[in-house]
């Protein structure tokens, strides 16, 4: 049960810091910005356990307290993914919201397309994709930077692997 609550705790308190954060100012890096508040949690966390480990420990052995990490490693990962959801404008978030919006009268299949439709989903992807410096703009054409080359075939291999997504195999010579 300690495990249960320390690694929660930790999870409320990235969010608590969050919250605050964005309320003062919105990173320029938001999904980075994320990643780091996650991440000094966790190394504040294990820090107080490795300088105090009477009064950090919380009554819980070793094993329990990697238990707590793992919860709060999990609840992080979770939380990332959900926010990158949010920050982008997701289809499916913006379906439901329209949904959600005539809940007492109902939205036909064709209104929910056309509404949905009014939504520019690939621009503002671009957009994060060039301010993430996953692509660059060259004169008229995007290309993709390294680090987006790089990212590009870590999901395309992991497609590749479970046989998944618009894309399974990799391009010729993109090994």
């Amino acid at each position: 049960m300690n495990a249960l609550l320390f690694g929660t705790g930790l999870a409320a308190l990235a969010f608590f810091i969050h919250v605050v954060l964005w309320r003062v100012r919105v990173p320029r890096g938001e999904w980075r910005a994320l990643v780091l508040v996650f991440t000094v949690i966790a190394v504040l966390a294990l820090t107080a356990v490795l300088i105090s480990p009477r009064v950090a420990r919380f009554g819980m052995s070793t094993p329990r307290l990697i238990l707590a990490g793992l919860l709060f490693g999990g609840f992080g990962i979770v939380y990332l993914i959900l926010f990158s959801a949010l920050e982008s404008d997701s289809p499916t978030l913006t379906m439901l919201q329209l949904v959600w919006q005539q809940r007492r009268s109902g939205i036909t299949e064709g209104e929910l397309a056309d509404r949905s439709a009014e939504r520019a989903y690939a621009q503002m992807r671009l957009q994060q994709m060039l301010r993430d410096g996953l692509a660059e703009q060259v004169g008229s054409r995007i290309l993709a930077t390294r680090r987006g080359r790089r990212v590009t075939l870590i999901v395309l291999a992991y497609c590749r692997m479970l046989g998944v997504g618009p894309i399974t195999r990799l391009p010729t010579g993109q090994r």
